[in-house]
């Protein structure tokens, strides 16, 4: 070696291996990442903070590409392998989206991604011509289900296992699709839409998981909570007394896990650099433009939406509206805090509003509590009864540990230690969530984020 080099870090590129760390050892990579669209690694900054908090793994997830086509690409970049048909290369890769404007008023939103390439696991084949990307499952129990970006790789690798050794103990195959919440909402409320318009409900699977209550209640969807298709949950569960309020209390749905939402905060974006401490205050006239919200497309933003109109009343969620300067995906709130088109207060899950204080902002719990958005599941009242086990899987530890260990997604499990921030959470009310017009209501509020109202 020649004299003054500096020696290159040797680090091992794997699931677990963390971004920034793999860009800090093996800088080519960095032009790989860039080019596949992981845009905010163009930040020095973010490289050096937020991108030592997330794995390659939840990389992956962020982008709905598999792991181990990831990992081979850098892997591929630094010459430890032969490029194959797995290599990512640009293209391949679809972006989170962009922001675009959406009104004069400067209200900014994150457009909603295209259904393409969503992976699925099990043998299928798609609905029909343009209809969506989700499989019409071919097995004895059939599993469709969203959830949480973040963690998906993780989940997925988990319920892979799981489903393969079902299938071998109790000979039932076992066909499922397990997607991320943030791209594949638009498939999955147009596959309900169709199922409720054609009166199909034997399409349903034997066992579904969704993040939101609004797939499970909305009229446009065959309120499919409340329809007979599903009958009480089976799963073995250890529910968390403080999470009683989100349990379904006809026993139809089984709460998995919630995502808890707080603000990330800019002072030198709020006035006098005072931060909040109440949603309340996300109300006041001077907060105007100042107000950051998830993507509206996203499944979290109707029960966002319910639990705040509860909270607030509708003069003050109207001020709150106004007061609204930029929506987009939570992934791109904390990373890129530098950035000027990053409000004051950007309302984000807790995996990035802790993130988001390595580089400067201050994270806010709100004085009531952090807002909960639940995960379900349910499971067909006509189903093998191999699909009982299916659901007693879903609320294990085995599998909902590590939502909180990777995503800080509060597990339903009295036995996972997983402290409750200020012990309380704010959530939606369930006739709002159960009433006639709840997809009605729930459009209205939409309208009038959208409006600015």
């Amino acid at each position: 070696m020649a004299l003054g080099r500096k020696k290159r870090k040797v680090v091992a590129i794997n699931g677990e291996s963390k971004v920034g760390d793999v860009i800090e050892a093996w800088p080519e990579t960095l032009a790989v990442l860039l080019d596949l669209g992981f845009e905010p690694l163009r930040s020095p900054l973010a490289r050096k903070t937020v991108a030592k908090l997330f794995t390659i793994r939840q990389a992956a997830s962020f982008k709905s590409v598999d792991v181990e086509d990831l990992v081979h690409t850098l892997r591929v970049a630094i010459g430890q392998e032969e490029p194959t048909d797995r290599t990512l290369e640009p293209g391949m890769v679809r972006d989170t989206g962009s922001a675009t404007p959406l009104s004069s008023g400067g209200l900014n939103v994150l457009q909603p991604e295209p259904s393409a390439g969503h992976q699925h696991q099990g043998p299928g084949h798609a609905c029909g011509p343009g209809e969506t990307d989700i499989p019409e499952l071919d097995g004895d129990v059939r599993v469709i289900g969203l959830v949480p970006c973040p963690v998906r790789g993780i989940l997925v690798e988990a319920f892979d296992k799981f489903a393969g050794q079902l299938t071998v103990s109790s000979g039932q195959r076992v066909a499922w699709w397990l997607a991320g919440e943030g791209t594949a909402i638009g498939d999955t409320r147009n596959w309900l839409e169709g199922i409720e318009r054609r009166r199909e409900p034997q399409r349903i699977p034997d066992v579904l998981v969704m993040v939101g209550s609004e797939l499970f209640f909305y009229p446009r969807f065959g309120n499919i909570a409340r329809s007979g298709v599903f009958g009480p949950f089976p799963g073995a569960r250890h529910p968390r007394p403080e999470l009683a309020g989100l349990e379904d209390p006809e026993g139809a749905l089984g709460l998995l896990f919630v995502g808890l939402f707080t603000m990330i905060c800019r002072p030198d974006r709020l006035p006098g650099g005072r931060l909040p401490t109440s949603w309340h205050d996300l109300a006041d006239p001077a907060l105007e433009g100042e107000v950051g919200f998830p993507s509206l497309h996203l499944p979290i933003v109707p029960d966002l939406m319910a639990v705040l109109h509860a909270e607030l009343g509708e003069e003050a969620f109207r001020s709150f509206a106004r007061n609204l300067g930029a929506t987009m995906h939570p992934a791109q709130a904390a990373p890129r805090a530098g950035k000027t088109e990053i409000p004051g207060v950007t309302i984000v899950p807790t995996l990035f509003s802790q993130s988001g204080e390595v580089i400067g902002g201050v994270e806010v719990i709100p004085e009531e509590g952090p807002i909960a958005v639940p995960a379900y599941a349910a499971v067909r009242r006509d189903a093998h009864p191999a699909a009982a086990e299916v659901a007693t899987f879903l609320a294990s530890e085995a599998f909902l540990a590590p939502c909180w260990e990777h995503g800080q997604f509060l597990p339903n499990h009295s036995g996972i230690h997983a402290p409750l921030p200020r012990g309380t959470a704010l959530s939606r009310p369930w006739e709002s969530a159960t009433a006639a017009d709840a997809g009605e209501e729930s459009d209205r509020l939409l309208a009038i984020l959208e409006g600015r109202a």
